[in-house]
């Protein structure tokens, strides 16, 4: 969901969107070595390393908080400063003041009859999940894990790809969104937002500038009955949530102390992880292996349909 450009560590950002192992290196020793001089999310550039697809890729998972821009501490891409700054100006709001943001936002957004119908269930953060316009209709997506830059994060949460787009009918229903509302449209043309997802992102990201996005998603989808290494049995049929896609297969948290294996070679008719699996995906697999000494556990996506 995000690090503090300024101050986290190497191992965190190494899990940034966008963030090479190299270009991670090159932004520690340039913060270390060229103190002051990264003071806004557009001095990211000047890293070496870091160009404009991978500032394209990372920025809105990068923080740079008490600094001269005050949207640099939220989850708004740069890109979509400019529409924020007029969504705050029609408000009667200042960037400066984020932290009063809220009451005015709100009673903007109810005199221009606009309902985000936010509860307890799915907070407005998910909400920016569920839908981009394309040629004037609404599509579907999830998350993915590609270099789709205008998708990625308006939050700074997660990405548009065009696997993800192929796989992501579920998505929404899964997540209790739906598209979004008249009203919304109207006034993201109005400030020229791209489409009603990137003005309910920005939206989102003021109303409730300390959420974690990940509250949305659904409960885990875990067994209750395995909560440990050793209440894993060979060939338990088991539920998981994956947490890294690599190019050899992806770890999936199946609610034990340690993350299992998905080797790309037990993923049906794949190829290239990535094209299939993201990460956040729910995923159903058959206990592989199981490696005592190492507390290693491999899964399987073959013959996963049924409880052993």
């Amino acid at each position: 969901v995000g690090a503090d450009a300024l101050t986290a560590s190497p191992e965190l950002l190494q899990h940034i969107s966008g963030l090479s192992a190299r270009q991670v290196r090159a932004l520690v020793s340039f913060r270390e070595t060229q103190a002051g001089k990264l003071r806004t999310r557009a001095d990211l550039v000047q890293v070496p390393g870091i160009g404009e697809v991978a500032f394209a890729n990372a920025a809105g998972f990068l923080f740079i908080r008490n600094g001269p821009e005050p949207l640099d501490a939220t989850r708004i891409h740069p890109e979509c400063y400019n529409v924020t700054r007029r969504l705050l100006e029609a408000a009667g709001a200042k960037p400066d003041a984020l932290a009063s943001v809220s009451e005015r936002l709100r009673a903007f957004l109810r005199g221009r009859g606009v309902s985000l119908r936010v509860d307890e269930e799915h907070s407005e953060g998910a909400l920016a999940h569920s839908f981009t316009e394309r040629g004037g209709h609404s599509e579907h997506v999830a998350s993915g894990s590609s270099a789709n830059a205008k998708g990625r994060a308006i939050l700074g949460i997660t990405a548009v790809t065009a696997s993800s787009v192929a796989r992501a009918s579920h998505a929404p229903k899964a997540l209790g969104l739906e598209p979004p509302p008249p009203a919304l449209l109207a006034l993201a043309r109005e400030l020229g937002a791209t489409g009603g997802r990137e003005l309910a992102g920005i939206i989102a990201a003021l109303l409730r500038p300390g959420d974690d996005p990940r509250d949305a998603l659904p409960p885990p989808p875990y067994r209750r009955d395995i909560a440990s290494f050793s209440s894993v049995n060979l060939n338990d049929i088991v539920h998981g949530i994956v947490r890294n896609v690599v190019p050899f297969g992806c770890f999936v948290d199946i609610g034990i102390e340690q993350d299992a294996l998905l080797h790309a070679s037990e993923i049906p008719g794949c190829s290239d992880p990535a094209s299939v699996l993201a990460v956040g995906d729910t995923i159903r697999a058959r206990v592989l292996l199981i490696d005592v000494s190492s507390k290693r556990i491999s899964l399987s996506l073959r013959d996963a349909g049924k409880e052993a």
